[in-house]
């Protein structure tokens, strides 16, 4: 049997004292620490790296973006001390990260190895590492300033990791008043419910209408339930799919509220981008094409890419994005004075800057209505429970 023999990236220390690095062939990672032994290294540890193949890809599993924001706040870290590419990784593959970022960041340094840029080594990883970061650290590359890129999608990406912990503590609330509303529905439903309705049948009592229905509702939810978690999970991947097409942007955009807080999130993304890029001395086509792939929808994606056609047609950014007709008004005046002032990169961020804060209290906003809402929505389910319970006793109270 002929064992399959795969690459690993070791760090192992002298005779010396000194510690060391590097790649071999082995068929296991304890073949590498034996290989390792006999060339006189005491092995420190040992990762496989891994091809970025179907299989492969199998055992990795989405990260956070806490996980991000410490991976690109400590490589732009080291990056700035000087420390080589390769020396920084191997540092972080080390470090406490999930363990699938672990095996990603010992793949990553072997296609560096094996002469690949950083973003082609991150671009196949996409279920890790997202198309904005790849495109970010592609822009930084091209303008020789990845340290100062890798620092700003750090503070990009501890924002993202802030509004969503924020948005969790809002919802703790308004989850454990769902849950525990459908828990008595349920109880009331299957156990007392029957329990009340056959003690009146005894006494040849009728039970009114709305009786009648919460019975048989109960009865269609116990002998139908399995069936919700596979409606469920296939709306979800329907709802997936759909999202990302231009169609379900568009009828998302539509929604009210929703809508402007998606839209507004597209745009202060594509000018935080945009806006960066060109601080750090990116061509603006070149930064328009890369802030193009990140707005995170079809539609936004659509309007960024007809902007970008009109300004190689020798068309102001500005003019296109009022012809257009998705971008808002506002933003097209805000880059306008800084398309007259020489200062339109400044003038992407601080839109970017506007347009994430009213995209935030939009939300911020929406999440807050949600509360009375479900309280609103269980109120009545539990009257008219209450009342299916009562209109019985009423009917009884009569015939006497």
């Amino acid at each position: 049997m002929v064992n399959c023999m795969a690459t690993y990236v070791y760090r192992a220390r002298k005779k010396t004292g000194c510690y060391t690095f590097g790649f071999l062939s082995a068929s296991s990672s304890v073949g590498a620490a034996m290989t390792l032994k006999e060339k006189g290294l005491l092995t420190v540890w040992v990762f496989r790296c891994l091809s970025p193949g179907l299989p492969d890809r199998l055992k990795y599993r989405g990260i956070r973006k806490k996980q991000l924001y410490l991976f690109c706040k400590q490589l732009s870290a080291m990056l700035e001390a000087g420390v080589g590419l390769e020396q920084s990784l191997l540092a972080l593959s080390g470090r406490a990260f999930h363990k699938s970022f672990k095996l990603a960041v010992t793949s990553i340094l072997a296609m560096l190895r094996r002469g690949s840029s950083l973003s082609q080594a991150l671009g196949k990883y996409p279920h890790l590492y997202p198309e904005l970061m790849v495109s970010m650290v592609q822009a930084g590359e091209m303008s020789g300033a990845l340290p100062e890129v890798l620092e700003d999608l750090a503070g990009y990406y501890e924002r993202e990791n802030d509004f969503t912990g924020k948005v969790k503590s809002v919802l703790i609330y308004p989850a454990f008043l769902l849950v525990a509303t459908t828990l008595l529905i349920i109880a009331m439903v299957n156990y007392v419910m029957p329990k009340y309705i056959s003690a009146f049948s005894q006494l040849n009592i009728d039970p009114p209408l709305p009786t009648l229905m919460v019975i048989q509702a109960g009865n269609f939810f116990i002998s139908s339930w399995f069936w919700m978690p596979v409606v469920a999970i296939i709306l979800y991947f329907f709802f997936k799919k759909f999202y990302v097409t231009e169609a379900g942007c568009r009828l998302i955009a539509g929604i009210p509220l929703a809508g402007r807080v998606f839209k507004y999130s597209a745009i202060s993304r594509y000018c935080w981008v945009a806006g960066m890029l060109l601080d750090r001395g990116v061509p603006i086509l070149a930064a328009l094409e890369v802030a193009g792939r990140v707005p995170g929808n079809a539609l936004a994606g659509a309007a960024c890419a007809r902007v970008t056609r009109g300004i190689m047609a020798g068309h102001k950014m500005t003019r296109m994005m009022y012809l257009d007709g998705f971008f808002p008004p506002l933003l097209v005046q805000m880059l306008k004075i800084g398309e007259e002032t020489g200062n339109l990169g400044g003038a992407l961020l601080k839109a970017a800057h506007f347009y994430r804060g009213e995209g935030e209290f939009l939300l911020k906003n929406i999440l807050t209505s949600i509360e009375p809402l479900l309280i609103l929505i269980m109120g009545g389910i539990i009257g008219l429970l209450a009342t299916a319970m009562l209109l019985p006793m009423v009917n009884l109270i009569n015939s006497i």
